[in-house]
């Protein structure tokens, strides 16, 4: 079998097993293999074969390693929907205390309940968790650290 046949392959079967495994790794070795399998053909001697071979495959890992993202790094964690809920804000729609009532949120009325308050009609709340199909809601920081009358809020 000649050289260029035997490179030509080895980069088949590398490539092709990049194709099921995606690490590139095996592609890179496939692509080094493709060009020592091409300078063979063109009548390159075993050494320069070889050369051309780890040349282009440190070259394509190189560059792999920068197109295929890292594996084994956890992805950014993106909450979707009832698991995005915490921490956004609500209106209050109907009175709300431990024992219930309703919120706007996210576009639609959700039974609610506090934690400890009663949360008046009109009020923002904050949603601290959501329990089966009922918002958990406190008040928000801002609005508990905002002076009571005017008087305070002016500066003297």
């Amino acid at each position: 079998m000649e050289p260029w046949a035997i490179w030509a392959l080895a980069a088949v079967i590398l490539l092709i097993g990049e194709a099921i495994a995606s690490f590139g790794l095996l592609g890179s070795i496939g692509v080094a293999c493709l060009a020592a399998a091409i300078a063979a053909a063109a009548g390159a001697g075993l050494n320069l074969q070889l050369v051309i071979f780890a040349v282009v495959g440190l070259v394509a890992l190189l560059v792999a390693r920068r197109l295929i993202p890292r594996l084994g790094e956890p992805e950014p964690e993106q909450r979707t929907n009832v698991d995005a809920l915490p921490g956004s804000t609500a209106v209050v729609t109907r009175s709300v205390n431990p024992l219930g009532g309703e919120v706007k949120l996210a576009g639609e009325t959700w039974s609610a309940r506090s934690e400890k308050e009663e949360l008046p009609v009109g009020a923002q709340v904050s949603v601290v968790r959501i329990d089966g199909a009922t918002a958990v809601v406190s008040t928000p920081a801002e609005v508990l650290d905002q002076p009571e009358s005017n008087e305070e809020a002016q500066p003297r």
